[in-house]
């Protein structure tokens, strides 16, 4: 599956230095300076590129996402292959262990990606997580 990956790690510009790189949406915290992400006491090492994407759905939860915004937006303009955003979000799933943790980036048919936080019977007991929750937040 050589050539469908995100843009490559690479590319992604250096964020140090601008606030503490912290997205937060529910129980999910996104490091986007350490590459990783936290789900409730989990925290999980992700690829720049996967982190990137993440964050763009994280900053945009609970809206639905279209295959060209990521694409606009991920890949800087660059001709791809649209199944691309596809497999890198099967990717990003994976790292997620979301079969563990429950859906947390929504497929929604014929339209695009919504991240919509960890679902409540995968939360903690007493976290009052979930995008609906409040939405994102990002430290500064």
């Amino acid at each position: 599956m050589k050539g469908l990956a995100l843009v490559s790690d690479a590319d992604v510009p250096d964020r140090r230095g601008q606030g503490d790189g912290l997205v937060r949406a529910g129980d999910v915290v996104l490091d986007e300076v350490g590459c990783a992400v936290s789900i409730g006491a989990r925290r999980i090492a992700l690829s720049a590129a996967h982190a990137r994407l993440l964050a763009y759905f994280m900053k945009h939860a609970n809206t639905v996402v279209t295959r060209d915004a990521l694409a606009a937006e991920l890949w800087q303009g660059k001709r791809i292959d649209p199944r691309s955003i596809d497999v890198a979000i099967v990717r990003l799933r994976q790292a997620l262990h979301e079969a563990e943790v429950g859906r947390i980036i929504r497929t929604v048919h014929s339209a695009g990606y919504e991240f919509v936080g960890v679902p409540e019977r995968f939360r903690p007991r007493g976290s009052r997580g979930g995008s609906e929750a409040g939405g994102h937040e990002r430290s500064s």
